[in-house]
Protein backbone atom coordinates (compact mmCIF):
# COMPACT_ATOMS: atom_id res chain seq x y z
CA UNK A 1 0.00 0.00 0.00
CA UNK A 2 1.32 3.11 -1.21
CA UNK A 3 0.81 6.55 0.93
CA UNK A 4 -2.90 7.40 1.10
CA UNK A 5 -4.41 10.80 2.44
CA UNK A 6 -7.99 10.67 3.61
CA UNK A 7 -9.81 14.20 4.58
CA UNK A 8 -12.49 13.70 6.70
CA UNK A 9 -14.97 16.26 7.69
CA UNK A 10 -17.51 15.54 10.70
CA UNK A 11 -20.33 18.15 11.48
CA UNK A 12 -22.81 18.39 14.23
CA UNK A 13 -25.55 21.00 13.64
CA UNK A 14 -28.80 22.56 15.08
CA UNK A 15 -32.07 23.28 13.55
CA UNK A 16 -33.75 26.50 14.36
CA UNK A 17 -37.52 26.18 14.19
CA UNK A 18 -40.54 27.91 16.02
CA UNK A 19 -41.13 24.70 17.85
CA UNK A 20 -39.46 22.28 19.78
CA UNK A 21 -39.54 18.44 19.06
CA UNK A 22 -38.60 15.19 20.93
CA UNK A 23 -37.86 12.39 19.39
CA UNK A 24 -37.72 8.91 21.37
CA UNK A 25 -35.40 7.55 17.99
CA UNK A 26 -33.24 8.18 15.57
CA UNK A 27 -33.85 9.09 12.03
CA UNK A 28 -31.27 8.09 9.13
CA UNK A 29 -31.56 9.94 6.27
CA UNK A 30 -29.49 10.35 3.46
CA UNK A 31 -26.28 10.26 5.64
CA UNK A 32 -27.30 12.13 7.90
CA UNK A 33 -28.60 10.98 11.64
CA UNK A 34 -30.92 13.16 13.35
CA UNK A 35 -31.70 13.06 17.39
CA UNK A 36 -33.50 16.09 19.55
CA UNK A 37 -31.66 17.20 22.82
CA UNK A 38 -33.87 19.66 25.13
CA UNK A 39 -36.49 20.36 22.28
CA UNK A 40 -33.71 20.97 19.60
CA UNK A 41 -33.29 18.59 16.19
CA UNK A 42 -29.49 17.84 15.60
CA UNK A 43 -27.92 16.76 12.63
CA UNK A 44 -24.78 14.87 12.58
CA UNK A 45 -23.01 13.88 8.80
CA UNK A 46 -19.42 12.42 8.86
CA UNK A 47 -17.70 12.30 5.11
CA UNK A 48 -14.96 10.97 4.18
CA UNK A 49 -12.89 11.89 1.03
CA UNK A 50 -9.43 10.39 -0.30
CA UNK A 51 -8.52 13.25 -2.55
CA UNK A 52 -5.04 15.07 -2.19
CA UNK A 53 -6.42 18.43 -4.31
CA UNK A 54 -9.88 18.74 -2.63
CA UNK A 55 -9.79 21.86 0.21
CA UNK A 56 -11.14 22.11 3.54
CA UNK A 57 -13.94 24.73 2.17
CA UNK A 58 -15.16 22.39 -0.38
CA UNK A 59 -15.55 19.77 2.31
CA UNK A 60 -17.24 22.07 4.41
CA UNK A 61 -19.38 23.41 1.35
CA UNK A 62 -20.01 19.44 0.48
CA UNK A 63 -21.21 18.80 3.75
CA UNK A 64 -23.43 22.18 4.42
CA UNK A 65 -25.14 21.46 1.26
CA UNK A 66 -26.30 18.22 2.94
CA UNK A 67 -27.29 19.62 6.13
CA UNK A 68 -29.15 22.64 4.35
CA UNK A 69 -31.27 19.51 1.83
CA UNK A 70 -31.75 18.17 5.34
CA UNK A 71 -33.68 21.68 6.82
CA UNK A 72 -35.77 21.72 3.67
CA UNK A 73 -36.94 17.80 4.15
CA UNK A 74 -37.86 18.77 7.01
CA UNK A 75 -39.74 21.87 6.46
CA UNK A 76 -41.88 20.23 3.30
CA UNK A 77 -42.97 17.56 6.13
CA UNK A 78 -43.20 19.71 9.55
CA UNK A 79 -44.75 22.36 7.36
CA UNK A 80 -42.42 24.84 9.04
CA UNK A 81 -38.93 26.48 8.31
CA UNK A 82 -35.69 25.12 9.91
CA UNK A 83 -32.00 26.93 9.84
CA UNK A 84 -29.45 25.65 10.49
CA UNK A 85 -27.63 26.53 13.95
CA UNK A 86 -24.34 26.20 15.71
CA UNK A 87 -22.45 24.25 13.00
CA UNK A 88 -20.08 22.36 14.40
CA UNK A 89 -17.10 21.08 11.80
CA UNK A 90 -14.37 19.20 12.87
CA UNK A 91 -11.87 18.49 10.20
CA UNK A 92 -9.45 15.52 10.32
CA UNK A 93 -6.56 14.91 7.73
CA UNK A 94 -5.70 11.16 7.90
CA UNK A 95 -2.42 10.32 6.20
CA UNK A 96 -2.08 5.96 5.65
CA UNK A 97 1.71 4.46 5.34
CA UNK A 98 2.97 1.56 5.29
CA UNK A 99 7.02 1.41 6.98
CA UNK A 100 8.73 -1.84 7.52
CA UNK A 101 5.62 -3.80 6.91
CA UNK A 102 3.83 -1.72 9.66
CA UNK A 103 0.76 0.56 8.74
CA UNK A 104 0.73 4.07 10.35
CA UNK A 105 -2.29 6.41 10.62
CA UNK A 106 -1.22 9.72 11.40
CA UNK A 107 -4.44 11.72 12.22
CA UNK A 108 -4.74 15.90 12.47
CA UNK A 109 -7.32 17.28 13.51
CA UNK A 110 -8.73 20.86 13.13
CA UNK A 111 -11.85 22.40 15.02
CA UNK A 112 -14.31 24.85 15.06
CA UNK A 113 -17.38 26.05 17.27
CA UNK A 114 -19.43 28.21 16.88
CA UNK A 115 -22.05 28.28 19.56
CA UNK A 116 -25.86 30.24 19.61
CA UNK A 117 -28.67 29.32 21.00
CA UNK A 118 -32.69 28.26 19.40
CA UNK A 119 -35.41 27.26 20.80
CA UNK A 120 -43.77 24.47 21.75
CA UNK A 121 -42.53 20.85 21.95
CA UNK A 122 -43.60 18.49 19.62
CA UNK A 123 -43.48 14.88 20.70
CA UNK A 124 -42.63 11.88 18.78
CA UNK A 125 -43.16 8.65 19.14
CA UNK A 126 -41.21 5.68 17.85
CA UNK A 127 -43.44 4.21 15.85
CA UNK A 128 -43.97 7.97 14.61
CA UNK A 129 -40.56 8.60 13.54
CA UNK A 130 -40.32 5.25 11.57
CA UNK A 131 -43.30 7.06 9.68
CA UNK A 132 -41.43 10.41 9.52
CA UNK A 133 -38.00 8.81 8.12
CA UNK A 134 -39.69 6.70 5.08
CA UNK A 135 -41.80 10.19 4.23
CA UNK A 136 -38.65 11.92 4.74
CA UNK A 137 -37.00 9.46 2.36
CA UNK A 138 -39.58 9.21 0.16
CA UNK A 139 -39.54 13.35 -0.70
CA UNK A 140 -36.21 13.17 -1.09
CA UNK A 141 -36.23 10.39 -3.64
CA UNK A 142 -38.92 12.53 -5.71
CA UNK A 143 -36.88 15.68 -5.27
CA UNK A 144 -33.53 13.55 -6.63
CA UNK A 145 -35.76 13.08 -9.73
CA UNK A 146 -36.63 16.44 -10.56
CA UNK A 147 -35.03 18.15 -13.28
CA UNK A 148 -35.21 21.39 -11.68
CA UNK A 149 -34.57 20.13 -8.09
CA UNK A 150 -31.48 22.58 -6.99
CA UNK A 151 -34.36 25.15 -7.87
CA UNK A 152 -36.38 24.02 -5.77
CA UNK A 153 -34.78 23.70 -2.95
CA UNK A 154 -33.46 27.12 -3.36
CA UNK A 155 -37.04 28.17 -3.37
CA UNK A 156 -37.64 26.08 0.02
CA UNK A 157 -34.68 28.03 1.63
CA UNK A 158 -36.35 31.57 0.97
CA UNK A 159 -39.57 29.92 2.39
CA UNK A 160 -38.08 28.44 5.31
CA UNK A 161 -35.99 32.04 5.59
CA UNK A 162 -39.45 33.83 5.07
CA UNK A 163 -40.81 31.82 7.99
CA UNK A 164 -38.37 32.75 10.72
CA UNK A 165 -38.48 36.35 9.77
CA UNK A 166 -40.25 38.04 12.81
CA UNK A 167 -40.74 41.55 10.96
CA UNK A 168 -44.17 40.81 8.42
CA UNK A 169 -42.70 42.76 5.37
CA UNK A 170 -39.42 41.19 5.28
CA UNK A 171 -41.59 37.51 5.39
CA UNK A 172 -43.63 38.61 2.86
CA UNK A 173 -40.64 39.24 0.28
CA UNK A 174 -38.78 36.07 1.17
CA UNK A 175 -42.21 34.29 0.73
CA UNK A 176 -42.53 36.22 -2.94
CA UNK A 177 -39.12 35.32 -3.87
CA UNK A 178 -39.84 31.73 -3.32
CA UNK A 179 -42.92 32.22 -5.56
CA UNK A 180 -40.74 33.79 -8.65
CA UNK A 181 -38.90 30.76 -8.26
CA UNK A 182 -41.48 28.59 -8.34
CA UNK A 183 -42.88 30.76 -11.49
CA UNK A 184 -39.18 29.96 -12.89
CA UNK A 185 -39.37 26.27 -12.57
CA UNK A 186 -43.55 26.30 -13.74
CA UNK A 187 -41.94 27.83 -17.08
CA UNK A 188 -43.35 31.46 -16.57
CA UNK A 189 -42.13 34.69 -16.86
CA UNK A 190 -42.06 38.57 -16.57
CA UNK A 191 -43.39 38.29 -20.55
CA UNK A 192 -45.71 35.92 -19.77
CA UNK A 193 -49.17 37.57 -19.72
CA UNK A 194 -50.56 37.67 -16.03
CA UNK A 195 -48.08 35.37 -14.95
CA UNK A 196 -48.76 36.01 -11.16
CA UNK A 197 -52.74 35.79 -11.82
CA UNK A 198 -52.66 32.18 -13.73
CA UNK A 199 -50.12 30.62 -11.39
CA UNK A 200 -51.71 31.79 -8.11
CA UNK A 201 -55.10 30.47 -9.40
CA UNK A 202 -53.22 26.83 -10.23
CA UNK A 203 -52.28 26.68 -7.24
CA UNK A 204 -54.86 27.74 -4.77
CA UNK A 205 -52.68 31.25 -3.58
CA UNK A 206 -55.09 34.01 -2.57
CA UNK A 207 -54.20 36.24 -5.93
CA UNK A 208 -55.71 39.92 -3.80
CA UNK A 209 -55.42 39.41 0.12
CA UNK A 210 -57.98 42.05 0.25
CA UNK A 211 -60.01 41.72 -2.61
CA UNK A 212 -58.30 44.63 -4.27
CA UNK A 213 -54.60 44.69 -4.77
CA UNK A 214 -52.67 41.74 -6.10
CA UNK A 215 -49.26 40.14 -4.53
CA UNK A 216 -47.27 41.10 -7.29
CA UNK A 217 -48.54 44.90 -7.29
CA UNK A 218 -48.33 44.50 -3.10
CA UNK A 219 -44.55 43.83 -3.81
CA UNK A 220 -43.91 45.96 -6.53
CA UNK A 221 -45.23 49.17 -4.13
CA UNK A 222 -42.52 47.98 -1.31
CA UNK A 223 -39.74 48.02 -3.27
CA UNK A 224 -40.97 51.08 -5.70
CA UNK A 225 -43.35 53.43 -4.57
CA UNK A 226 -42.75 55.68 -2.08
CA UNK A 227 -45.83 57.60 0.43
CA UNK A 228 -49.32 56.28 1.47
CA UNK A 229 -48.90 53.90 -1.68
CA UNK A 230 -46.47 51.97 0.20
CA UNK A 231 -47.57 52.52 3.44
CA UNK A 232 -50.84 50.69 2.31
CA UNK A 233 -48.27 47.87 0.64
CA UNK A 234 -46.67 47.30 4.04
CA UNK A 235 -49.79 47.14 6.06
CA UNK A 236 -51.15 44.06 3.57
CA UNK A 237 -47.47 42.11 3.36
CA UNK A 238 -48.21 41.88 7.25
CA UNK A 239 -51.87 41.06 7.48
CA UNK A 240 -51.56 37.98 4.58
CA UNK A 241 -47.69 37.41 4.79
CA UNK A 242 -48.72 34.02 7.39
CA UNK A 243 -51.24 32.73 4.60
CA UNK A 244 -49.19 33.57 1.87
CA UNK A 245 -46.70 31.19 3.02
CA UNK A 246 -48.74 28.99 4.41
CA UNK A 247 -50.54 28.50 0.66
CA UNK A 248 -46.86 28.84 -1.15
CA UNK A 249 -45.86 25.67 0.74
CA UNK A 250 -48.79 23.72 -0.02
CA UNK A 251 -48.02 24.60 -3.82
CA UNK A 252 -44.72 23.33 -3.60
CA UNK A 253 -45.59 19.84 -2.16
CA UNK A 254 -48.13 19.85 -5.31
CA UNK A 255 -45.35 20.59 -8.03
CA UNK A 256 -43.40 17.95 -6.51
CA UNK A 257 -46.37 15.57 -6.41
CA UNK A 258 -47.47 16.84 -9.99
CA UNK A 259 -43.39 16.63 -11.19
CA UNK A 260 -43.29 13.11 -10.27
CA UNK A 261 -46.25 11.33 -10.92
Amino acid sequence: MGDVTVFEVHIVFALQSRSKYLFEDTIELDGARLTTKGGRIYGEIMVQVENEDISLKSLLEKVFEKADEVASLLTLHFGEGFAIEDFKPDFTMVDKKKEDGVEIEIRKSLKFYAETFLSIEKKVSKKGLSKIESELKELLGKLSKLERGEDLLRAIKWWRKGYLEEDGVDKFLDYYIAFEILASIMGYNDRHEDWVKKLSEKYSITYKPDGRISIDEIRNRLMHTPGPEKDKAEELAKQCADRFGKELLEAIRKIIDESTS
